[in-house]
């Protein structure tokens, strides 16, 4: 009379699921790291961006001054990262039902292996009182 029957079937991870699990992992770091830097540049300026907006002589604000001061709030929430954005050439502004709107459209291309990228497309628009 046998008390223990014997299982042949393995429980638990086995080397190769261990080796598809980080060589994934990997790529998706890779992928992480080459691609997070535009998109933490981004978040930055939609920040600054709003920040602006906020302001209280937002609406009588010119170009070269909200730009100065979108640069400012980029420059004091990135550290010692440079941005390598000009803001200048990707800001709009614009008047739409009686509101002024601050905004970005534009585009990065981020390098990632030989002679293959990505292309990524941000765009962001602020007002007072409305956040986009």
């Amino acid at each position: 009379m046998k008390l223990y029957k014997q299982s042949h079937q393995q429980r638990g991870f086995s080397t190769g699921c261990v080796l598809v699990t980080i060589s994934l992992m990997v790529v998706i770091g890779f992928f992480g790291f080459r691609l997070g830097g535009p998109f933490i540049e981004h978040q930055i300026l939609a920040g600054s961006m709003d920040d602006v907006a906020r302001l209280d002589d937002f609406a009588t604000a010119s170009k070269r001054q909200i730009v100065g001061r979108i640069g400012e709030g980029i420059r004091r929430n990135s550290g010692m990262n440079q941005s390598t954005l000009d803001v200048n050439k990707i800001l709009y502004i614009v008047k739409r039902d009686g509101k002024k709107i601050i905004g970005v459209n534009y585009e990065v291309a981020t390098g990632l292996l030989y002679n293959v990228s990505a292309l990524m497309h941000f765009k962001h628009e602020s007002s007072a009182g409305i956040r986009y």
